[in-house]
């Protein structure tokens, strides 16, 4: 069978979670966002199923230090040990901790592949590590000669588009198009 014929990701051992399948019980995987488990659906399930030695959660990759899955990381080695959640809350964890080195991400030698295939006016770094985005940012603009930017969280970034576009559009189509737009001249 295709994807024409059947859906490819109707999968019959699978279903959409729902948070009342937290406290159900038997065995259950559930692959959840955020993985660095600092608010979501993942710490909410994580509070729940960490005190029982019979859970495991598996952080697939690098957490930011301070977060929820950078504490876990960081004692997953012991056995019984409390990680604080927030200022408020801290929690005994009882699970196992699995490190499974997996991202999404491309590193610094993939990113500058990309932008010499791609040739872009402009880059932009949006997520990592702030002396690793700067490193790149420096890396782009020397090797590549191309304006690199790494705005902070919330920071507004103005990129002047120097350039114009020139398009081409049939005088069929842009007649219809304008009579579409009804234009009020003021007088009635």
């Amino acid at each position: 069978e295709t994807f024409v014929k059947r859906n490819m990701f109707d999968f019959k051992h699978i279903s959409p979670f729902e948070r009342q399948m937290a406290d159900e019980p038997g065995a259950q995987v559930l692959f959840a966002t955020p993985g660095m488990l600092h608010a979501g659906t993942s710490l909410e399930v994580f509070k729940k199923w960490a005190g029982s030695e019979r859970n495991m959660v598996i952080m697939p990759g690098y957490c930011v230090v301070g977060t929820v899955g950078n504490k876990l990381l960081a004692g997953k080695k012991r056995k019984n040990y409390t990680v604080e959640i927030d200022k408020k809350t801290s929690l005994e964890v009882k699970c196992k901790v699995k490190h499974l080195s997996f991202s999404a991400h491309a590193d610094a030698k993939g990113i500058m592949q990309i932008i010499r295939q791609v040739e872009p006016k402009n880059v932009m770094l949006v997520h990592g590590e702030k002396g690793k985005m700067q490193y790149l940012l420096k890396k782009i603009q020397n090797d590549l000669d191309i304006p690199c930017y790494a705005p902070a969280n919330g920071e507004s970034v103005n990129i002047d588009a120097t350039h114009s576009i020139p398009i081409s559009v049939s005088r069929s189509l842009l007649k219809r198009q304008m009579s579409s737009f009804h234009v009020e001249d003021g007088s009635n």
